[in-house]
């Protein structure tokens, strides 16, 4: 299966975030916990703090990381991906929605993970270059100097690439910027979680999901009401 949309006749569009979407924990979390020096915490409350943008962030840490490929790919090989992934790319197939997996993470792991589950999706993300002798660095072809967030990804710069109706699918700081952008927000998590107290914040409509298989059944409602078959 690969939950890709007929381009002829593709009524809407999901941005898809990755790390704590896709996957039940986040990938990049979990390479920094097991194979990056115990400085990459600090760099993180510094982005946390503000102080730096995510790109920076990214970057800095990676360069922390000591490990080989396979060590690499073993380890995002154990993280559990949302059951309800299937669910959504077949609804998504079935009512003519575009999936595009915006991840401020690593192509690498995205990569990995899809080829475990079947699906061949289009992505937007940083990517993990292995420089040898266990070192690596990381290449941002998605980033954007006009970045607000100074993402690694621009999540707006995917957003103003069509006129569909879009929605947006995520969790965490990453979607802040973009969730203003879109026709509609799915927040995966807890209602307290970072992407939902954004939204609420500032005063931004989303509804708050607890995983992707209730993602996929507001999706199914949005795509039905008239006002969205008429933008489509």
């Amino acid at each position: 299966m690969t939950g890709k949309a007929d381009a002829r006749m593709t009524r809407a569009r999901v941005l898809l975030d990755f790390d704590g979407t896709v996957t039940v924990t986040d990938t990049v979390d979990a390479i920094l916990e097991r194979f990056a020096a115990r400085a990459w915490i600090g760099v993180e409350e510094e982005w946390k703090s503000g102080a730096i943008g995510s790109r920076e962030c990214l970057a800095r840490q990676t360069a922390l990381i000591g490990a080989t490929p396979k060590e690499i790919d073993t380890l995002v090989d154990t993280i559990e991906i949302d059951p309800g992934f299937d669910e959504l790319l077949a609804t998504c197939e079935r009512h003519g929605i575009a999936v595009t997996i915006v991840s401020d993470g690593y192509r690498r792991s995205i990569e990995r993970v899809l080829a475990r589950s079947g699906h061949d999706l289009p992505s937007r993300s940083g990517v993990l270059e292995y420089r040898g002798r266990r070192r690596w660095k990381l290449v941002s072809p998605s980033a954007r100097s006009a970045c607000t967030s100074d993402s690694n990804t621009c999540k707006c710069k995917v957003a103003e690439e069509s006129k569909l109706p879009t929605i947006l699918i995520g969790d965490g700081r990453s979607d802040f910027c973009v969730a203003g952008k879109v026709d509609l927000v799915l927040a995966k998590g807890s209602p307290e979680g970072p992407l939902a107290r954004h939204c609420a914040g500032n005063g931004i409509k989303f509804e708050p999901v607890a995983n992707l298989a209730e993602a996929a059944k507001r999706v199914a409602a949005f795509i039905a009401k008239p006002d969205t078959r008429r933008a489509a």
